[in-house]
């Protein structure tokens, strides 16, 4: 039990992209770091029945530990901050609040526009990004959907393809970057 507390915690900690081999491929974190906390602790993965109750243990921490480090979701939009979609918000009021003066990306004037995009582009909400035929002009690889289409924050973070896409009537939580240069 103690080898897995400390597999449990090394997986969570390191969040590996690989290990022993394999890749996350897209996976949803908890799903991948309990199989990284059964392959430290054990040195091989799980393959037997018998393994199952062990995964099952694994799979409790590894959420208990995940969800421990949710961080703060702020009820404005802060730049360096997490912020959940409300009902009625679009990309644009959302980018105005957090930067009233706009965005200025590769040198040209700050714009709403630059910060729009700049949200948008964020690594942390690409999970969020769908095409948006009318906007196609604008955001040509999608934009990120104000829709009530998704789970939990941790179901969210957990997913990085998707942002769990279908598994609830949340609205995303995006993550509003510090604007270049600050």
């Amino acid at each position: 039990m103690a080898a897995e507390q400390a597999a449990c915690a090394s997986a969570v900690a390191d969040k590996p992209e690989t290990e022993g081999g394999a890749s996350r491929n897209g996976a949803p974190l908890d799903t991948w770091l309990t199989w990284v906390a059964f392959v430290r602790a054990y040195g091989r993965a799980p393959s037997t029945p018998a393994d199952s109750a062990r995964v099952m243990i694994l799979l409790a921490c590894v959420r208990e530990r995940l969800l421990a480090e949710q961080p703060k979701i702020t009820a404005k939009p802060t730049p360096g901050a997490y912020y959940q979609i409300k009902t009625g918000d679009t990309l644009f009021e959302v980018t105005k609040a957090a930067y009233p003066g706009g965005v200025s990306l590769n040198g040209k004037p700050p714009t709403n526009m630059q910060a729009a995009q700049a949200v948008n582009a964020s690594p942390e909400n690409l999970r969020f990004v769908r095409m948006v035929a009318a906007e196609k002009n604008l955001f040509p690889s999608g934009r990120v959907t104000f829709m009530p289409i998704f789970g939990t924050f941790a179901q969210q973070r957990a997913d990085a393809t998707k942002g769990s896409e279908g598994a609830g009537k949340n609205y995303a939580v995006i993550w509003i970057p510090t604007p270049p240069g600050v």
